[in-house]
């Protein structure tokens, strides 16, 4: 039932009978499990041939045997199936066939000698696992490699799983004549010509070239020349007993004792000594020694020590030994060369200079300035490098800094100028006597130098005290010599000093001291005196201002404490001032009264609140037409040329009555109604509700008013196309008509004008009768008519005769107006086949039978009868050859069979 595509992929070919035609399978399973009694599809015969006529192998039917040999409703069951059921109940004359509740199961290699099954359900059918339990006969299937039995159990689900031959169980013929009484399996041959050839897949090795290849591996015991046993397999003895030596003894023996160092070698093999005994090797044993000249130690063979002290002796080779020794200058550790640390402490004593003195409990070494140290080692040895490490360098002053070793002792000797001494110290400035925090380098450069001019005097009792401050003339002469101020002395102290100024006693500022040097030499100016004096203004009042604002202008506003009252322009509004400068900036700026005050607007009649100032302005009359009457009356009229309102006033938000020009009135506030006044673009449009006459159909529909006006002049009918019939009438006595119109009569340009005006009316959704051009009559919308009139079709059915049958059928006479409608007459009639001229089929009445796909039969002109599938193989003929050999007729023999013309060549007594 599986079919294994090259992929890999298992599937099932599932299909209908009817499909099925023309198919062949090996299995067929045709199910009938939804099957009912009198199923028409069962009863009819040909599809009953088809069903029973497609298996090769196997055919089995899945279903119920009611379903197909019972009538129902007092019809006959298909004999068909009643006879294939009768058949397959007869055991007696069809032993291979059957029907039952169950389905038989055997193994398919095992038909007689296996298990069998009666499967009822899925889970009864053997899988992989369960098949060693399912077919309990093994398989005898004979191998290719060795034609023997397979041993394996039944794998019949996996035909192609046999035993391979290093899993064979087989005995053969052992190919040695010492051991040809010990069994040899056909997988131990297999594993031994496999091993010898290093090659466990060997697909062209067959088993007579195994056997020719197999050697016999069964060990034995001989005796060696040394007189020791040893074992070998039986095909290497002959070789060995004809030439022992080619053969290695690997007994274990004595020690040997090497002859010329005395040194002992353990676990020795017998074939090793021997060789040892007749040729002496070189010692290989590791050993250690010291050099003579340097001390230093070696590690090699035993064998090399000679060679290594003649070579050191000569100069041949220098000692490349690494060591960890100390620089002579400094005194450093220092990884290097032996044969490099020989000449660098050659070329040191040779050498002038000191060493450093040695530090004491891993302090770090001190190089002292000014003092003559010996050669550094990169000179003495170039493959040396710079000595890095951090140490302290002295300055003369005694303070020391921490620089690398070989920069400290280059400027110490003075190859290298030393760099100055950056250690902080305590130092008085110059400039301001301030005590300031500098560099070492610095000290004595700011102490000296005195930044004051000529005849000033001693400043020190001066500066930096607010008892005695320092004359404003003192500062403004300048700099004594400005050409030796020391670097960065503005930016050493950040304290203040204080400057006593000459604008009054006890006037005085306080100046950062790192201003003091821009100020001396012109840059900067002093701070403005802040000391508070008294202003006489010119109110008379005094103020007390800052010294240096004394004689500013303008002059400072006065906040002295008066009494007097402001009146406004308006002359009823007054403000009292307390305050001298407010009083003045009342008079200088006039500001308008502010005082809430009640008004009417003279434009719409309102009251509003607003400043005094604002009062007259609001109530003073303007250019145009002014509302009349009271506020139920008053309304807002447009297209009137209205008074304009007030500036600088808030809008009207009043509510107020505006009159369109339709006389339509609606409600909004004030200002917007006098704003749609004015100018209407901005006014929507008016949406009141109105009953009227469509100028398209004999409807009423309703519109708002300024579509209305859009509409209401339409007339888009030349020729009327609706008329009314009178079908009763109302409880008013009021006939009842009911309108229709001719689709001939609506004219292209109508359909325009009311696409055109679609979106300007409201569409007519009544229902109205509509007569077309073929006289029939349909119900539809006004919309749908009037805009879309060619889509208007005919579903009024017809009878049409078939010009081929002569039989009338219904079509719709839409369709057969329609010039591109072909009429297909879809009823179906017994048809011959055109191709094989024999079988009949139902198709309908436009279509030909051009292949039916049925079995035909045509009989040849020697009187056989050949049968082929009608459009599935080629057609036979009468004429066509025979493929049988055959006496039709008498004695003649078939002359149209293929055969004949090679039978009629050979001798008669084989004929």
């Amino acid at each position: 039932l599986v079919r294994t595509q090259p992929g890999g992929k298992e599937m099932w070919d599932i299909s209908t009978v009817d499909r099925y035609q023309g198919d062949e399978n090996d299995i067929i399973i045709l199910s009938l499990v939804r099957t009912q009694p009198g199923n028409r599809f069962i009863a009819l015969q040909n599809r009953f041939i088809v069903s029973v006529s497609r298996a090769r192998l196997g055919f089995f039917v899945i279903g119920s045997e009611r379903a197909v040999t019972e009538a129902l409703h007092g019809r006959p069951p298909p004999q068909h199936w009643v006879s294939f059921c009768e058949q397959l109940a007869d055991k007696e004359r069809h032993p291979l066939l059957g029907m039952g509740s169950t389905l038989p199961l055997c193994c398919p290699q095992h038909v007689h000698d296996g298990k069998k099954l009666d499967a009822l359900q899925v889970k009864d059918f053997p899988t992989g696992e369960t098949w060693d339990q399912f077919c309990t006969t093994p398989c005898d299937h004979k191998l290719d490699w060795c034609q023997h039995v397979c041993s394996k159990p039944c794998h019949a689900h996996k035909p192609r799983q046999h035993a391979t031959p290093s899993e064979c169980t087989g005995s053969v013929q052992r190919q040695c004549a010492r051991h040809q009484s010990i069994p040899l399996s056909c997988a131990e041959l297999h594993k031994q010509v496999a091993d010898a050839s290093k090659v466990w897949l060997l697909p062209d090795l067959t088993f007579a070239d195994a056997a020719k290849q197999y050697r016999c591996g069964i060990r034995e015991t001989i005796t060696l020349p040394c007189s020791h046993d040893k074992q070998l397999p039986c095909h290497e003895i002959d070789a060995v007993v004809a030439n022992p030596t080619t053969v290695q003894c690997t007994h274990p023996v004595d020690d040997y004792i090497h002859p010329t160092c005395s040194h002992r070698y353990q676990h020795m093999r017998c074939h090793v000594r021997e060789e040892w005994v007749k040729h002496t090797p070189l010692c290989q044993k590791e050993i250690s020694w010291q050099r003579a000249r340097c001390g230093c130690s070696r590690r090699g063979k035993c064998h090399q020590k000679p060679e290594d002290d003649n070579s050191i002796a000569t100069g041949r080779i220098v000692c490349e030994t690494t060591m960890n020794t100390q620089r002579p200058r400094c005194h450093h550790p220092l990884t290097i060369k032996c044969n490099v640390k020989q000449r660098m402490l050659e070329h040191w004593e040779k050498a002038t200079g000191v060493a450093a003195t040695m530090s004491v409990s891993g302090d770090p070494l001190v190089v002292t300035q000014d003092t003559h140290y010996g050669r550094a080692e990169h000179e003495l040895t170039p493959v040396i490098g710079k000595c890095n490490v951090d140490v302290l360098f002295k300055y003369n002053c005694g303070h020391t800094t921490t620089v690398p070793c070989w920069q400290a002792f280059d400027q110490a000797t003075g190859l290298r100028p030393a760099e100055q001494c950056m250690e902080k110290v305590q130092a008085v400035s110059a400039l301001c006597h301030h005590r300031v925090s500098v560099a070492c380098s610095q000290k004595h450069a700011l102490e000296r130098w005195n930044p004051w001019s000529v005849g000033a005097g001693d400043t020190s009792s001066r500066l930096g005290s607010i008892d005695a401050p320092l004359p404003e003339l003192l500062v403004q002469q300048g700099l004594s010599e400005a050409s030796d101020v020391p670097a960065g002395v503005e930016r050493l102290c950040a304290r203040d000093v204080h400057v006593a100024l000459a604008c009054g006693v006890d006037h005085i500022v306080r100046i950062q001291c790192s201003r003091i040097l821009s100020v001396l030499r012109g840059f900067t100016a002093l701070p403005p005196c802040t000391a508070r004096v008294d202003r006489i203004l010119s109110c008379g009042h005094s103020q007390r201002v800052q010294c240096c604002e004394k004689k500013a202008l303008p002059e400072p506003r006065c906040d002295g404490a008066i009494t007097d009252t402001y009146t406004h322009e308006c002359k009823l509004h007054s403000t009292e001032v307390q305050v001298c400068w407010k009083l003045k900036q009342l008079e200088q700026q006039r500001p308008p009264c502010v005082v809430p005050t009640t008004c009417m607007r003279y434009r719409c009649g309102h009251i509003v609140r607003v400043p005094c100032s604002d009062r007259l302005h609001v109530a003073r009359a303007t250019r145009g037409a002014l509302l009349r009457g009271d506020n139920e009356t008053r309304r807002v009229v447009a297209g009137v040329q209205y008074c304009a309102a007030p500036s600088g006033v808030d809008r009207c938000i009043e509510p107020m009555w505006f009159q369109r020009d339709c006389s339509h009135v609606e409600k909004t506030v004030c200002w917007r109604a006098f704003a749609w006044a004015e100018d209407d673009s901005a006014l929507a449009p008016c949406e009141q509700q109105h009953d009227i006459k469509s100028p398209f159909c004999p409807h009423q529909i309703k519109v708002t008013c300024h579509k209305r006006c859009a509409i209401q002049d339409l007339c888009p009918w030349e020729r009327n196309p609706f008329d009314a019939t009178t079908v009763g009438f109302d409880d008013k006595h009021n006939p009842v008509l009911k309108h229709r119109i001719r689709v001939e009569l609506v004219s292209t340009d109508a359909v325009k004008l009311y696409r055109q005006h679609a979106e300007h009316i409201v569409q007519c959704s009544s229902e109205i009768g509509v007569v077309l051009s073929c006289g029939h009559e349909l119900r539809s919308t006004c919309h749908d008519v009037l805009s879309r009139p060619q889509h208007l079709h005919c579903t009024e059915q017809v009878r049409h005769k078939c010009v081929h049958c002569k039989e009338p059928s219904l079509y719709a006479c839409s369709e057969l107006r329609d010039s591109t409608f072909k009429v297909v007459c879809t009823r179906r009639i017994p048809k011959q086949c055109a191709t094989c001229r024999q079988n009949i089929q139902e198709v309908p009445c436009h279509q030909t039978v051009e292949a039916c796909g049925m079995e035909a039969q045509t009989t040849l002109t020697c009187g056989h009868v050949r049968k082929w599938r009608c459009g599935s193989q080629k057609m036979v003929s009468e004429t066509d050859l025979c493929q049988r050999v055959c006496r039709p007729r008498g004695d003649k023999r078939c002359k149209s069979s293929p055969w004949m013309s090679w039978i009629s060549r050979l001798p008669r007594h084989c004929t």
